[in-house]
């Protein structure tokens, strides 16, 4: 009942995944791998493949670099999905807003993270589990993140996977999440377990992509029930670390001050969060100079 698509990069994690999905998803499946050792598709088309060979009404797009934790988890999201018919998308980490500075899902604040994952970093793992409803499994969000999305064909072929925009491996399922959001509830499940085996990586295609993303979406952007005052606030948080990445990732600093006025710059306008950026740039100048 259940088809599963995997952009597969690396033989022995796609075996280790295809065991860990047969032991635990608790109903039919199929899985559909996607060839990608040699990098020659962007997760977008590749996904696409996938789902259009899929032979299931419900998919599910996974990184191979997971194992489940727990079990009749198949069982439990079509459930959900069965008893809440506006549901779209379900994924293990996502927020209730969505910037329209640029910048990933995660906004630092344990009122709109959520998240239920156990995080590998280097030799080390930890529970990562922030849930702002702590009484319910299933929290609504504007934005899921693509280690685990949970969706059907009928979603999907109504908001394919947008491959002309995004033609490398980041920023798909925020613009996923922001397609099927138009019209279906997202919603983040705590019922769920997943254990992450990486880190994953943020790089200058992180940021063309993130940018990307704000243009294709700046007249719906941003997104969450929040008062003016917290959206600015966020805003400026989010404005000041795009802004250090893109130091950081190699962005010439007239790009980064582009970006930096251009995404809700006076609609957000704050003096306390000019001030903090002015500091952040001589700051970036100094460290720069006396290297």
């Amino acid at each position: 009942m259940i088809s599963i698509i995997i952009c597969s990069v690396n033989a022995a994690l796609f075996t280790q995944i295809e065991q860990s999905i047969s032991t635990t998803i608790g109903i039919p499946f199929e899985i559909i791998k996607i060839d990608n050792a040699n990098n020659q598709y962007g997760i977008c088309t590749a996904y696409n493949i996938g789902a259009a060979a899929a032979k299931f009404p419900y998919l599910c797009f996974i990184h191979e670099d997971i194992i489940f934790q727990s079990v009749n988890w198949g069982k439990e999201l079509i459930s959900f999905f069965q008893n809440n018919k506006e549901t779209g998308l379900i994924g293990v980490a996502g927020s209730k807003y969505k910037s329209l500075s640029p910048g990933g899902w995660f906004n630092g604040l344990p009122s709109l993270d959520c998240l239920n994952v156990i995080q590998h970093d280097k030799n080390k793992s930890e529970r990562q589990n922030s849930n702002p409803e702590v009484e319910n499994l299933y929290v609504e969000v504007v934005t899921v993140d693509g280690l685990f999305l949970f969706t059907t064909t009928e979603v999907w072929s109504e908001n394919p996977f947008d491959a002309q925009t995004f033609q490398g491996f980041h920023c798909y399922d925020l613009d996923f999440s922001l397609q099927a959001g138009r019209k279906y509830k997202i919603y983040v499940t705590y019922a769920l377990l997943i254990e992450h085996l990486s880190m994953g990586s943020l790089n200058i295609d992180w940021i063309k992509a993130s940018v990307l993303l704000v243009e294709k979406w700046k007249n719906v952007l941003p997104l969450g029930k929040l008062v003016h005052a917290e959206k600015r606030k966020i805003e400026w948080q989010q404005k000041k670390m795009f802004f250090q990445k893109m130091l950081i990732y190699g962005s010439p600093k007239i790009e980064a001050a582009r970006v930096l006025f251009k995404f809700g710059y006076f609609r957000f306008f704050s003096f306390t969060g000019n001030i903090q950026l002015l500091t952040e740039i001589v700051s970036s100048i100094f460290r720069k100079l006396f290297r």
